[in-house]
């Protein structure tokens, strides 16, 4: 298995008709009025790529957010099992974690990043979050 995209946005949703992955409102900054700035939800999205010869078994991903300081602050986890493909060309499958309500306490990076079974693959994304000049 590859991870070949993580990514956070406002809402991301795979379509239960045809398995396509929606995302909407991709960023990578956050300004804020005041701290702490709590948020109605975020996607952290992973996008991921069975090899061709890998078998549909059951994945473990564990998703986490760190604050500015590195620590973390939450982490949510889920197991997957993929649809076996008949294509000839590798399928991308979605990952979404909705992280509900995430707070922000201070100005700085976060990081949002997934660990598959256990550690094996951790890939992650950074976003900034800013004071709004006044």
């Amino acid at each position: 298995m590859k991870i070949n995209t993580v990514l956070v946005a406002d809402y991301a949703m795979v379509d239960p008709s045809d398995g396509k992955l929606d995302i909407l409102g991709v960023f990578r900054r956050i300004t804020a009025d005041y701290f702490p700035v709590t948020l109605r939800r975020i996607c952290f999205v992973v996008i991921v790529q069975l090899d061709p010869d890998e078998t549909t078994d059951s994945y473990r991903f564990e998703a986490f957010m760190e604050d500015a300081e590195g620590e973390t602050v939450t982490t949510l986890e889920a197991t997957y099992e993929f649809p076996e493909s008949t294509a000839s060309l590798p399928e991308p499958h979605g990952v979404i974690y909705e992280f509900t309500e995430p707070t922000f306490d201070v100005p700085g990076e976060y990081r949002f990043g997934v660990r598959l079974n256990d550690g094996e693959i951790t890939e992650s994304v950074v976003i900034e979050v800013v004071q709004r000049e006044k």
